[in-house]
């Protein structure tokens, strides 16, 4: 058992891994974005809005997530995450299996 502190990572920052699963916080500024283009992980991604909020674009569409939000990508879905929000955006991503 291990108990971590979500703490502020500037960009991005992996909490915990283990042999199954990972754990990391990102934060975007207003205006910013995951990465320059879509990406895609090996495994599934589970991400939890903590503040802000943004937009997560998919090529079959975006949607917007907010505070106490949710959003679950499955293995190989391509996706960027854009804060288009005024503050800063603060999510919690799981990844399974580790991808960092």
């Amino acid at each position: 058992m291990q108990k971590l502190k979500i703490e502020a990572s500037g960009f991005f920052r992996v909490l915990w891994t283990s042999e199954r699963s990972q754990v990391a916080t990102m934060e975007l500024r207003p205006g910013a974005e995951s990465s320059g283009g879509m990406e895609s992980h090996a495994g599934d991604q589970v991400t939890y809005c903590l503040e802000g909020s943004g937009t997560v674009e998919t090529p079959s569409g975006s949607v917007v997530v907010g505070p106490g939000e949710l959003l679950a990508l499955e293995a190989r879905e391509e996706h960027r995450f854009v804060n288009t929000g005024s503050v800063e955006w603060k999510v919690l991503i799981f990844y399974a299996p580790p991808e960092y």
